[in-house]
């Protein structure tokens, strides 16, 4: 009998020629006991009728019929799971627990693969930006998979400020920040910043909050707490100090910007000229509200005083003394030397005070005091000269040498070497600009004497005694 039959067989979990990630059994129904079966070429399992195939590989069964007829089985037993690759656009890539604050992108090399996206399917390469959280599966074509998680998370770090900045980010008080999330680190200026920690000295800073994702918020602020300065000027653009008193108009100005001045309580526009007397306060705030003050006294009088015994660029003979009001903080200079109110000039000499305010203003009183007897010479034309000092029967002049003095003659005024000539009784008074005097008494008399003779006439000639 010629039986070609082949041998028959019952596979399962995979078809012949196929793959996949399970379990194979191979069954064979031939009866005959000397049908033979090769395993992998190599392998005789002809003593067996029932396989399982658990390992990964691949497998080719030839079974060969009483008759000899071939039959060959082909399949594959794959169990690993398909990789891929996850990717972002920066350098930092994922965090702990696949965490990332940048776009994903998913990739595979393995063909025959297809990848779903929180179970959508997803196409590969493209690129994933929305926040959330991810699975991403990629399978191979037998149906092993491996499962990706990540977490996109975008969203910045949130802080509490404790304290106020303005518009521009700027203080003059201490700062504090705080935050709830745990994983959140900070860096002040590059330093660790633990929360809730107060910052207080001025200067520039930059806070930088960092989430677990790496997202970072930053805030860069200044703390300020200088006072603003101004400066006080007179009308030549010559720098006052304050808390002096000056004489001039002035005016306020200050380089800051974001700035306002007040005077004496309103507000005052920079530059403007202060004319009326008394005292004023400056305030310049900042923006921030730090204050400077500014306070000066325009006094525009001339130093109050009284120098007793001589009138200004007066001449006396007697002591001189200046008195002011004791509460007045006036420097008194007499010569040049500082003067104490009230001391007695007696010597003679020239003499200057100098009267200063607090205001700068100086009055310049001057002054000669001259105890001299002015001095002057009479002369007489009569070649007899003043009998006893003060008769003379000739003309009469009066001369002296100091120009300053003044002379009178009985009263009236007498020009120096004015000739006399007329009889009489004459007082000189010759007086110095210090009111010194000197006097000068003389008489003039050209009368001839009278004699009376006995026995004569008049206008007769008499030869004889």
């Amino acid at each position: 009998t010629i039986n070609k039959k082949s041998v028959e067989y019952e596979l399962t979990g995979v078809e012949n020629n196929g793959s996949c990630n399970t379990v194979v059994t191979l069954k064979i129904l031939d009866n005959y006991r000397n049908t033979s079966y090769v395993y992998n070429q190599n392998q005789s399992i002809s003593e067996y009728k029932y396989f399982m195939f658990t390992e990964e590989g691949k497998y080719e069964i030839t079974l060969t019929s009483i008759a000899g007829t071939l039959t060959v089985i082909s399949f594959e037993i794959d169990l690993t799971a398909p990789e891929g690759t996850l990717t972002t656009t920066q350098e930092e890539g994922f965090q702990e627990n696949n965490l990332t604050n940048d776009n994903v992108t998913f990739t595979w090399s393995e063909t025959n693969c297809k990848a779903t996206l929180n179970n959508e399917n997803y196409l590969k390469g493209t690129i994933i930006k929305a926040e959330g959280n991810y699975e991403l599966k990629l399978f191979d074509a037998v149906g092993n998979f491996t499962t990706y998680n990540f977490i996109i998370d975008k969203t910045l770090p949130e802080f509490t400020i404790n304290g106020s900045l303005n518009s521009k980010n700027r203080t003059n008080n201490s700062l504090s920040f705080t935050w709830d999330n745990e994983y959140y680190r900070a860096t002040l200026n590059g330093e660790e910043y633990i929360s809730g920690q107060e910052i207080n000295l001025e200067g520039n800073y930059q806070f930088i909050l960092t989430s677990k994702a790496l997202n970072t918020n930053i805030l860069n602020f200044e703390i300020d707490k200088t006072a603003p300065t101004g400066e006080i000027k007179n009308i030549n653009d010559e720098i006052i100090t304050a808390f002096k008193v000056v004489s001039t108009n002035i005016y306020f100005t200050w380089t800051e910007s974001g700035c306002k001045a007040i005077l004496d309580g309103k507000d005052y526009a920079k530059g403007t000229i202060v004319k009326i007397e008394g005292s004023h306060c400056f305030t310049l705030q900042d923006e921030l509200g730090n204050t400077s003050t500014y306070e000066i006294e325009i006094n525009k009088q001339h130093p109050n005083y009284t120098v007793v015994g001589v009138n200004n660029e007066g001449f006396t003979a007697s002591k001189v003394f200046a008195i002011w009001e004791a509460t007045a903080n006036y420097i008194v200079t007499l010569n040049g030397i500082p003067y104490e109110m009230g001391t007695d000039i007696i010597e003679d000499g020239f003499y200057t005070f100098i009267f200063k305010g607090e205001n700068n203003l100086e009055d310049e009183f001057v002054f000669t005091i001259d105890s001299t007897i002015p001095e002057g010479i009479l002369k007489t034309t009569s070649e007899f000269g003043f009998i006893d000092d003060y008769i003379t029967n000739g003309n009469v002049s009066f001369t002296w040498d100091n120009e300053n003095y003044s002379c009178s003659i009985n009263n009236d005024p007498y020009n120096k070497d004015s000739l006399i000539t007329k009889e009489g009784s004459y007082l000189i008074v010759l007086t110095s600009l210090s009111g010194q005097q000197s006097s000068y008494y003389f008489i003039i008399d050209k009368t001839a004497p009278t004699a009376i003779i006995s026995g004569l006439n008049e206008d007769k000639y008499y030869s004889n005694n």
